[in-house]
């Protein structure tokens, strides 16, 4: 899996179309008129370096492949963090300025990327968002994501049961401005409230770091001790709050999101008690579809679940054998 997503990102370093907030050559006029083909799709993610975002590009990459070079070029586009504003509107600032025909944005904040959308839609130039929606007055194609907050929902219930239905909760949660944190934060408070014996003991704002998951958790350690669980909002800080746990001599059990190889194998080690699946790969695949298939003259679906799965140690395997941000076993 690794080997594919760096030949993709060495062939779009190579020919140039991977861009890091750059001024490129103008593609087209962005008019909102029939465009000539190959349409001109760029595919924005938040962090290259992050292997969920490879994933992503690795989707958006398939469905270019699928339709063909006579139908799709493929541009990629990048910030350099997860929550990098300055960034993340520029690069799509610049895909504008190419004279782009769609755009498969993760943007890094659902509010401030709002006039730059506006943007594109007074040039009729569509926009799909994945993972993380973008807030009206914006005019999104389609939103390809997560089902955050039912997903976050069940896993926390399954967590809360883990323990006998009682204990106390914890949440490295992340933005409120960002729409996915927000569903994150609210199936976590949905699923503790239907069991009477369980309580929110800290929601600290620690995602998306490892440092200050540790530190937010050990600190909420220091008045509850004895918490029983933990749903971390990423991978990384969900790996800190348990190494926290396991340094304090603690039980709390912790369930992370996304599930990289990193977390699957934590998953198996034991330090984890499960981990939330993503599946990148199809937000990508089908954002690219979105704007393919609406320059073909079909509605777009409006929203997309992506899916998302609990994989605890009786399952990760599975997860392991089919490789990272692959999607899940069949």
């Amino acid at each position: 899996m690794r080997n594919n997503l760096l030949k993709v990102i060495g062939t779009a370093l190579i020919s140039g179309v991977l861009l890091m907030g750059c001024q490129v050559p103008a593609a087209g006029d962005g008019s909102s008129g029939e465009p000539e083909l190959p349409l001109l799709v760029y595919c924005q993610v938040k962090d290259i370096s992050a292997v969920f975002w490879q994933g992503a590009i690795l989707g958006c990459q398939q469905a270019a492949d699928e339709l063909g070079p006579d139908k799709i070029e493929l541009r990629f586009t990048t910030g350099t963090t997860d929550m990098g504003i300055e960034d993340s509107i520029k690069a799509f600032e610049d895909a504008l300025s190419a004279g782009a025909d769609g755009i498969v944005i993760a943007p890094a904040d659902s509010v401030a990327l709002i006039p730059s959308v506006e943007e594109a839609n007074e040039l009729g130039i569509p926009v799909v968002a994945m993972d993380t929606t973008i807030n009206e007055p914006a005019k999104l194609l389609s939103t390809v994501a997560t089902d955050n907050f039912n997903g976050v929902q069940d896993a926390v219930t399954r967590l809360i049961e883990a323990n006998g239905g009682k204990g106390k909760y914890a949440v490295t949660a992340c933005p409120s401005t960002i729409s996915t944190c927000r569903d994150i934060t609210s199936g976590f408070v949905a699923a503790v409230e239907k069991f009477p014996d369980a309580e929110i003991v800290g929601m600290p704002l620690a995602c998306p770091s490892r440092e200050k998951g540790y530190n937010a958790i050990k600190d909420i350690m220091v008045a509850h001790p004895d918490l029983s669980g933990v749903f971390g909002c990423s991978g990384q800080d969900g790996l800190g709050a348990a190494e926290a746990i396991r340094d304090e001599g603690g039980s709390a059990k912790v369930v992370t999101r996304n599930c990289s190889m990193e977390e699957l194998e934590e998953v198996k080690s034991g330090l984890l008690h499960a981990c939330f699946a993503q599946f990148p790969r199809k937000m990508g695949y089908e954002g690219v579809m979105d704007i393919w298939n609406h320059y073909q003259g079909e509605d777009a679906p409006g929203y997309t679940d992506s899916g998302s799965d609990f994989v605890a140690k009786d399952r990760v395997q599975d997860y392991i054998d089919v490789g990272e941000w692959m999607g899940p076993p069949e």
